[in-house]
């Protein structure tokens, strides 16, 4: 969109990890050998120049890498060329495994206000081994607290009714997310996408049948897993009260109550109102200056 004035750029395809919830781990089992080309720093801000150039109605960059810290080298070399030659302030995704401080103020330094990390889930257990993601609850919050210190921005991205999982267990991810104090705390709920590790598991276990029709287009719409009608709806009604919770933890007290209620419109506003608000404080280009 030309008259947008956030745009993406790319400075490298592919991420390092196979997570089994992610057709990377698909790409991976297909094909073997590196899954993660990156491109010369150079050549990311030659782009950028080009950008801007041709549309001066730029003012903020979304990069979307899988993963934006995982070469140290690069991020240094990127911060000091990216604040001398381009210096337009910019959005990055990244894993808590590869944040340090010294990284997060390189970030900084070259205009980052916001960035986005995953927790998935709350449970530790459930995130090591079911989800494959050796990263303790610890090191979340450390990330959280670095990036906070700094003065950048983030969004964190969470799944509900995972395989296997309970209610309690869901809670326990909304919970740890209040801890972070995310500016956005993002939650989708799980889809057994075909051919990825967890969506196999999901068929192993007998949580969902195989029919691809039932699946979503996008996956904050439902839960396709065979569970129970309350069960499904709790989930489906805590996706909704996730972000607005994590704004304002005070609710906390009221979850249970909250998403034993029927399905309703009213949440699905909530839902959308509250996006719409979190997401332009998220991507503000004017706090690259404050």
């Amino acid at each position: 969109n030309r008259k947008n004035p956030i745009k993406n750029i790319m400075t490298s395809r592919g991420c390092p990890f196979s997570c089994p919830y992610c057709y990377n781990s698909v790409f991976k089992s297909m094909f073997g050998g590196r899954t993660v080309r990156y491109r010369s720093i150079d050549s990311v801000v030659e782009e950028a120049l080009k950008l801007v150039g041709d549309y001066p109605e730029t003012k903020y960059i979304f990069f979307v890498d899988d993963e934006f810290l995982s070469r140290e080298s690069r991020v240094y070399e990127f911060s000091e060329k990216w604040r001398q030659k381009v210096g337009i302030p910019f959005h990055a995704q990244l894993r808590v495994d590869f944040v340090t401080d010294e990284k997060v103020l390189a970030l900084k330094a070259a205009g980052c206000t916001s960035v986005t990390f995953a927790i998935e889930s709350g449970n530790e257990q459930t995130r090591r081994g079911l989800l494959q993601r050796s990263v303790a609850n610890e090191m979340i919050l450390k990330a959280a607290d670095s990036f906070r210190k700094a003065g950048i921005l983030f969004r964190t991205e969470n799944m509900l009714a995972l395989p296997g999982e309970t209610v309690d267990e869901s809670l326990e991810t909304l919970d740890l997310n209040i801890k972070c104090k995310p500016k956005i705390g993002w939650s989708s709920l799980f889809q057994p996408y075909p051919k990825t590790p967890l969506g196999d598991k999901a068929v192993e276990l007998g949580l969902f049948d195989g029919d691809l029709s039932d699946i979503p287009s996008t996956f904050f719409e439902k839960s396709v897993l065979d569970i129970s009608k309350s069960e499904k709806r709790k989930f489906e009604n805590l996706q909704r009260l996730f972000g607005l919770i994590c704004t304002f933890p005070f609710l906390r007290i009221f979850v249970r109550f909250l998403i034993s209620l029927p399905r309703n419109r009213f949440y699905n506003y909530i839902y959308s109102w509250h996006k719409r608000r979190m997401y332009s404080s998220l991507f503000d280009w004017t706090r690259a200056d404050s």
